[in-house]
């Protein structure tokens, strides 16, 4: 199911960048900042429900909702604070992230 008609962006990323994230954050020696984290590519909900469906070669209906009060209809991620202070970036493109999760799976 996915709230609202699926425009609101993500940038959804890959447990691989989120480890390499991390990783960086515990060896700077900068402390005490918070940086986001992303693919720094937005994707719609709507178009990561048909990313799935491609890369699964499945078809399971989607059921779309109105967006709940609260709801965030957008998530930036301004990713330039980890980029300055450890040198994170993403690594891996979405598409390839999951093709590998569903490889995994097999």
């Amino acid at each position: 199911m996915t709230r609202g008609l699926g425009p609101s962006g993500r940038r959804v990323l890959v447990i691989d960048d989120v480890v390499q994230a991390n990783r960086r954050a515990v060896t700077t020696d900068t402390t005490r900042n918070a940086s986001n984290i992303g693919s720094g590519e937005p994707i719609s909900i709507a178009e990561l429900a048909d990313l799935m469906r491609e890369v699964t070669g499945s078809d399971p209906p989607i059921t779309r909702t109105e967006v709940r009060p609260g709801d965030i209809t957008a998530s930036p991620a301004d990713i330039s604070a980890a980029r300055a202070v450890s040198g994170y970036s993403p690594t891996i493109d979405l598409d390839t992230g999951l093709e590998s999760v569903v490889r995994r799976e097999d």
